[in-house]
């Protein structure tokens, strides 16, 4: 299978999961080609909960970098998450 196709099958993986956690009430946004460890940022307003997605297949498993990003989360038990918009001159 040629690299454009794999992309391809991952990028419809990602526009399920939106559809999938749009349909659970969550307002998605997809980071398309970013060096961030995650494709999807959700954000469910009732519950005041924002969600990290990494798509992966059945198959996959995460790289060196998603791994890390992962365990430091669940290491120091983060649970709360700051937006912020930083303007620098």
């Amino acid at each position: 299978m040629k690299s454009w196709q794999i992309k391809k099958i991952g990028y419809e993986r990602e526009y399920k999961a939106l559809d999938i956690l749009s349909k659970q009430g969550y307002i998605c946004y997809r980071v398309p080609m970013s060096n961030l460890p995650f494709d999807i940022v959700c954000i469910d307003i009732q519950n005041r909960l924002l969600r990290l997605i990494e798509v992966k297949s059945p198959k996959s498993q995460l790289s060196k970098r998603q791994k890390q990003f992962k365990e430091l989360i669940e290491k120091h038990n983060i649970k709360e998450f700051i937006y912020e918009v930083m303007v620098v001159d």
